[in-house]
């Protein structure tokens, strides 16, 4: 109710306390990720952020927060600030990271960003969700790039050489939602243990 009277500090307040109590945990937990998600959404393209200020338009789900979390931090020389998303790889676990939309003006053609693993290599696969729930994924090994430790690797999103996963058509960019960065290590048989990956100069054109 608070969310639908446009009191997102109200809602995030009782959610949180819905999820301290217990009751309805996941359900509560869902929709302050919601919540979040649209507050963050990209409304206007072309979007870009650098790290150096701190702002970004990713959230780390708060139904993945015991897998990992995000802070600002210091890269190197190439990308000197950077956001890090830590996560800890185990068997038969992924963690997430999600970038809204909100009918983003105009439509969007693709998605640039540069990553870089810092303790071991890393299996990433991005999924792109459309407002009807359809999925989307970049074409060849599943939607899955391997992104190899301590250096850096663009990744490019081509809305157009999508390949959608549910029995619909090509995507339509301007009825884009939200894309998913999913680490998929623990599948592709990466040892458990503490991994770090950079993310900087990322840019929505």
């Amino acid at each position: 109710a608070l969310d639908s009277d446009d009191d997102t500090r109200g809602a995030r307040s009782a959610l949180r306390e819905c999820v301290r109590s217990g009751h309805a945990r996941a359900r509560c937990l869902d929709l302050l990720g919601r919540i979040e998600l649209e507050d963050r959404a990209i409304r206007r393209i072309p979007a870009r952020w650098d790290m150096s200020d701190g702002e970004h338009g990713f959230i780390h789900p708060w139904v993945y927060a015991d897998k990992g979390s995000i802070r600002m931090g210091d890269g190197d020389a190439e990308h000197p600030g950077v956001l890090v998303w830590s996560t800890a790889v185990s068997p038969d676990l992924d963690d997430q990271l999600l970038m809204g939309f909100s009918e983003p003006t105009p439509p969007p053609r693709g998605i640039r960003l540069e990553l870089r693993p810092t303790r071991q290599d890393t299996a990433l696969r991005v999924v792109v969700f459309d407002t009807s729930g359809n999925r989307y994924l970049m074409r060849g090994t599943v939607g899955v790039r391997v992104l190899e430790r301590t250096q850096w690797t663009t990744l490019r999103i081509e809305l157009d050489e999508l390949e959608p996963i549910d029995e619909t058509t090509a995507l339509d960019p301007s009825q884009i939602d939200h894309v998913v960065l999913q680490d998929v290590s623990a599948f592709q048989g990466a040892p458990s243990g503490a991994n770090d990956l950079w993310i900087a100069d990322v840019r929505v054109y």
